[in-house]
């Protein structure tokens, strides 16, 4: 009963998808059992493609929409995250984010839903995307920034540090980060970095593009991390920052998490000032939140099942769990989550029949 129960609902799920649905709304990819659509990823590549001024081109748009699926990937992660936390986005949160966008972007007082219309992309797809930032920041908040303390030998060290090499220059930085999630997909990114370099020296759009691509927590501000001693920075970020003007922007850098993208805003000397106790802090707060943030969306993807499908590709039985696998994982009484699972997949009827070794034909439909 259990078994018939709940292939029942997969292919009532299956009939209630046309065609044309699957053709305009096919799966990019599956996380936890939830889909990303095809359709998701084009709202989000018009996005991108509009506001951070890349070419409209075929080339770039197949270019960056493995990169931009991939942040959905981790978006989704953060998403579940925070829904197992309890984590939740009020009303007054959204519309608070969406006044921070119009004052970042300089569009004027209540002129977002304008702009997004002028993009000519959907207003949900751009919320969802705040949404998920909001969210994911209180995840760190509570999961992450709790457990860092900086001790006050550590900033001892780092003071003195500071006082042994008064004299050295402080820049004004924006940074990118570009995770490497695995070794297949290093020169993937590396390109992808390397296009964002031409973008933002040909069209001074750095902070456009730090805040759709950049992983790292300043990405909301564009990027922007301030002020920050030279001598006191990791030996990767000062690779970055070494040779470059006010306005320059680096070449792709190698660190542990990706590929770091360094622009200069300014350039000073003060020998004669001591960082503050704030700056101190600050100075190793920075380094220990991106650090740890890095690893926590790292352990989610170890932690998570992630179906990565081609645009257009019709995947084999081999691509989907046994039959019996989604039968431990989603009992009869969970038929809306085994749904969203499977929705929108056109040929998940013969799939799961024949995966159990039935035709289509004996399940009546």
């Amino acid at each position: 009963m259990r078994f018939s129960s709940l292939l029942v609902v997969s292919l009532l799920v299956c009939l209630l998808a046309s065609p044309l649905h699957a053709t305009q709304y096919g799966i990019a990819a599956v996380v936890n059992g939830t889909a990303i659509t095809n359709h998701d990823v084009d709202e989000r590549l018009k996005f991108v493609m509009a506001s951070s001024r890349l070419p409209k081109t075929s080339e770039t748009k197949n270019k960056i929409r493995p990169q931009i699926l991939q942040f959905m990937i981790n978006e989704e992660l953060q998403k579940q995250e925070a829904e197992r936390l309890d984590i939740s986005i009020t009303e007054d949160d959204m519309k608070n984010a969406i006044a921070e966008v119009e004052e970042q972007y300089r569009l004027g007082k209540g002129k977002f839903d304008e702009y997004v219309r002028g993009l000519g992309i959907s207003r949900t797809s751009v919320t969802e995307q705040l949404k998920a930032q909001l969210m994911w920041q209180r995840v760190l908040a509570r999961k992450v920034r709790n457990r860092i303390s900086v001790t006050p030998e550590e900033i001892e060290r780092i003071r003195a540090r500071a006082a042994e090499r008064k004299g050295d220059p402080e820049a004004d930085i924006s940074i990118m980060l570009l995770p490497v999630q695995s070794k297949e997909k290093e020169q993937e990114v590396h390109d992808m970095a390397n296009n964002l370099v031409d973008s933002s020296r040909r069209e001074d759009n750095f902070a456009e593009l730090a805040r759709q691509f950049s992983a790292e927590s300043s990405a909301k501000s564009g990027g922007h991390i301030g002020w920050l001693r030279l001598a006191d920075v990791n030996p990767v970020l000062r690779k970055a920052i070494h040779g470059l003007r006010a306005g320059d922007i680096s070449n792709p850098v190698r660190a542990d998490e990706g590929y770091l993208i360094v622009k200069v805003h300014a350039l000073r000397n003060e020998s004669a000032r001591a960082p503050t106790q704030q700056e101190l802090e600050k100075m190793a707060l920075m380094d220990l939140m991106n650090h740890e943030a890095q690893r926590y969306i790292k352990k989610l993807r170890e932690q998570s099942f992630i179906e990565i499908r081609s645009r257009g590709c019709t995947c084999g039985v081999a691509s989907l769990p046994p039959f019996a696998q989604v039968i431990r994982e989603y009992d009869p009484s969970a038929d809306k989550k085994l749904g969203q699972n499977f929705l929108l997949d056109t040929f998940i009827t013969n799939r799961i029949a024949a995966s159990a070794h039935i035709t289509p034909e004996t399940t009546g439909y």
